[in-house]
């Protein structure tokens, strides 16, 4: 996974990548200082992708899936720390469904 640890490149995200430039098992994850209720919407992205909201411990809390170019936005259910978007179809195919664990993420400080 790309990590995104800071503001600009958490604003950035997946935006303006086409098929074929995230390939399977490949992915981004976000990384906030904090845990917070989060939200993201696809403005400018140009692929499906699946979006998985996980807590401070890496528990994944629920996962959503994004449309290119939808405005509409898709929220976590409870506080996230952590964000993983991977293309549409991924994510069930990694194991990432709610109450999963995600090992490794804790390391993983977000920048202010």
């Amino acid at each position: 996974v790309w990590i995104m640890d800071d503001a600009s490149k958490r604003q950035e995200g997946m935006m303006f990548l086409r098929d074929g430039d995230v390939g399977p098992q490949e992915g981004m994850l976000f990384a906030f200082p904090d845990s917070a209720p989060r939200s993201f919407w696809m403005r400018n992205t140009l692929i499906p992708l699946d979006i998985a909201y996980l807590d401070d411990k890496g528990k994944v809390i629920n996962v959503v899936r994004g449309e290119p170019q939808d405005l509409a936005q898709l929220p976590s259910d409870r506080p996230a720390k952590w964000v993983i978007e991977t293309e549409a179809g991924e994510a069930g195919k990694l194991g990432l469904k709610p109450g999963a664990i995600v090992e490794g993420v804790t390391a993983i400080p977000g920048k202010p």
